[in-house]
Parts: structure tokens; sequence; C-alpha cells
């Protein structure tokens, strides 16, 4: 397992967009991106990986493959199988995006990180989670191979086992060391009906509380973060005239 390379990397924007940017710091125009190279392939139980997202030394995040066989009393008097791939939070300033749902039949909540689609917004709006247990994929079955029953609320895994996930993404928030949020996403497969995952590659915004789009390693710029400024925006018509016209964003 090679190590990952860390990054700061820009990308271009457009006329629109660099209106915004007028006067801002460079250093607010960052996101850190790390590509895994090469990617990690958890496809064996027992296989574990973790990332230490910021760089400071500590783990923040890792990913279990795991699979055990049990006991079932109810309903059918059996041995069964299960199988999961689990998100497990190391360090309690790290949230992952997803749901939380409580489980009646073992009485505590369940977690189950999103499976964002590229370019979907990452922000505070979003549900956050800091277990540290929370459900990727999951099913169980007889020890014969029948009677499969799936983890209905994960969103990594379908129940037709022709479908894969590729190229979705886990959303997570970090708290650094001075109390600010930072908002990024974890670029992932998950493929054989759960059984697999492959993590490629990953991006966190530099700026505090500012969203990120999934997938993206440039500065996401939004109104809502603009608000109260005042800032030329260039203007064509009919590809004749030209004009600069200076507007106040109010939210």
């Amino acid at each position: 397992m090679t190590t990952p390379n860390r990054y700061h990397k820009l990308k271009a924007y457009s006329l629109f967009s660099t209106a915004f940017l007028i006067n801002e710091p460079s250093g607010f125009n960052q996101v850190v991106y790390v590509d895994i190279d090469p990617d990690i392939v958890l496809d064996t139980p027992g296989e574990q990986f973790t990332l230490d997202i910021d760089g400071n030394g500590s783990d923040d995040i890792s990913f279990f493959n795991s699979s055990f066989d049990f006991y079932m009393a109810t309903p059918w008097w059996s041995y069964w199988t299960r199988q999961d791939l689990v998100a497990n939070i190391v360090n309690e300033n790290i949230a992952i995006a997803g749901l939380k749902h409580y489980d009646w039949y073992n009485t505590s909540y369940q977690y189950y990180p999103f499976a964002l689609e590229n370019s979907s917004l990452i922000n505070d709006k979003l549900s956050f989670n800091n277990a540290s247990f929370q459900l990727i994929a999951l099913h169980t079955f007889f020890s014969s191979g029948l009677g499969t029953l799936y983890g209905f609320n994960c969103f990594w895994m379908h129940l037709d086992s022709t479908v894969n996930e590729i190229n979705k993404y886990i959303g997570f928030k970090l708290i650094d060391e001075v109390e600010d949020t930072h908002f990024g996403w974890i670029r992932c497969d998950v493929l054989n009906i759960g059984r697999t995952m492959i993590i490629k590659d990953y991006a966190y915004e530099l700026t505090p509380d500012n969203p990120i789009l999934a997938g993206d390693t440039a500065h996401y710029i939004g109104l809502s973060t603009q608000a109260g400024k005042i800032e030329p925006v260039v203007y064509c018509e009919n590809k004749k005239y030209i004009f600069l016209i200076w507007i106040k964003i109010v939210m």
C-alpha cells in the first residue's frame, strides 16, 4: 500500500464566478485533494483501511470488510452468516453524512452513510453522524446460502445483485483544532453485492464552513456565502453591448 500524495489544487473559473472572487485572499480558493494511488481494494473479510484525512498523524475514519457466523434462535434456529462493509469513526471530530435510523428489533440506532451523486452539495444542510459503526452494506443469510436478508437502509447496496455503485461519494465534515468545520468527500465503489469496496480519492475544503461539491477539487462559490457584498459582473447583450453592472447580494 502506498502513502497517498497530498497537495493543493486550484481550478479556473468562468467569468461570472471570477467576479465573485475579486479581492478574496488566494488561500481561500483552495481545496485539499488526495489521490489514493493505487486504489484501496477491500474484497476479503478482515481487510481494513484507515484514513488520516487532514494529515495530522491521527486516524480519522477506517473502512472494514467484515464477515462472521452466528446462531439465531428465531425464527429458524439456525447458523447464519453476516457480511458487512463498515465505516468506523475513529476521531470524534469527524462525522459522515447519512441516515440515523432506530432499529426496533435490536433496540438501538443504526447509521447508514449516503451514497452521494457527483456534484452533490455537501454542507450543513445534510445530516451527519459521528457514531463509531456505520453500515455501508449489510446482508445475512443461512450458512447454506438461502434466505438472504439485506440491510434495507443501506444506500450503497441494492437488492439486485447486478447493480454496483460506481464513483459515488461519502460526504463528511471535519472539525479542526480551532473548532472550525470543513466539508469534504471520499470517492468509492461498492461491488459484488456489498462484498467489495474500492476507495479512490478524497478532498476537503480549507475555508471553514464553506460547502464543497462531491467530486470537485475547486473552491465552491455560492450566493449564500457572498451575502452583503457588492461585486462587479460583466454582462453582454446580443454580442454588441458590454455592461459592467455592480450588484449587491442580499439573502
